[in-house]
């Protein structure tokens, strides 16, 4: 028989450790779009790829030193960027943050409860250019403003030209 205990690892989020009442991993599947057509009897679907898998955490902190465990872990929460999540039972991943709350009762000292909530990592900037395409077509019409302009003001100076003697 499987002894669970010694199985389970202990979980923790940028090395900030803390113990776990339950871990959710939001829906997992696939992305799919649905079209429908006026006055059909039929659609199609379009797979855009894997969901992005969510974690929900109800996690708790119970020692002496719970109070520093908690400020450690609201830091590793609070940074920017990637860091690693270990979970008993799902391993480790690469998340990022999402929210953080805490919470303590006047009757539990020493115990410190949190919600925590992540989002797989993926990768950084969506896939679109930095430079918005707003911006890259009032870039190209003030490319060539200045010749537009330069060549009216040299048309305006041949129509004077043309006046009486």
């Amino acid at each position: 028989m499987r002894d669970w205990r010694q199985s389970l690892m202990p979980a923790s989020f940028r090395g900030a450790r803390f113990l776990v009442e339950k871990d959710e991993l939001g829906k997992v599947g696939r992305s799919i779009v649905r079209h429908r057509y006026v006055k059909s009897e039929t659609h199609a679907t379009e797979d855009m790829g894997r969901l992005v898998r969510e974690y929900r955490i109800t996690a708790y902190l119970a020692s002496d030193t719970a109070d520093a465990e908690k400020t450690a872990l609201i830091t590793a929460c609070g940074r920017a960027g990637v860091g690693t999540l270990v979970l008993p039972l799902q391993g480790s991943d690469q998340v990022r943050c999402e929210g953080c709350s805490t919470a303590t009762h006047k009757d539990r000292l020493g115990y410190i409860a949190l919600e925590l909530e992540f989002v797989e990592a993926g990768q950084d900037g969506g896939g679109f250019p930095a430079l918005a395409l707003g911006d890259r077509i009032v870039e190209s019409a003030l490319d060539g403003l200045g010749s537009a302009v330069g060549d009216a003001l040299t048309t305006f100076d041949g129509v004077r030209d043309l006046g009486p003697p």
